[in-house]
């Protein structure tokens, strides 16, 4: 993995648009029960996930390699 998945910068940035766009997505979802939106706020929370697993593989990593 690259080594930029396993800076503490891209997890706070990314976990913070992963985070954002989950809580507008389920504020919208609210409002309007679409079941489109419905896929939408499970990508992103799906994403959301994703981004700490990658984040903590790629550290697992970075420590092997040094």
């Amino acid at each position: 993995m690259n080594r930029l998945y396993a800076s503490k910068l891209n997890l706070v940035v990314l976990t913070l648009m992963w985070a954002l766009l989950l809580i507008l997505n389920v504020i919208n979802y609210v409002n309007t029960k679409s079941g489109l939106l419905l896929i939408v706020v499970i990508v992103a929370a799906v994403g959301l996930v994703l981004n700490f697993v990658f984040y903590f593989v790629a550290s697992r990593r970075k420590r092997e390699k040094f």
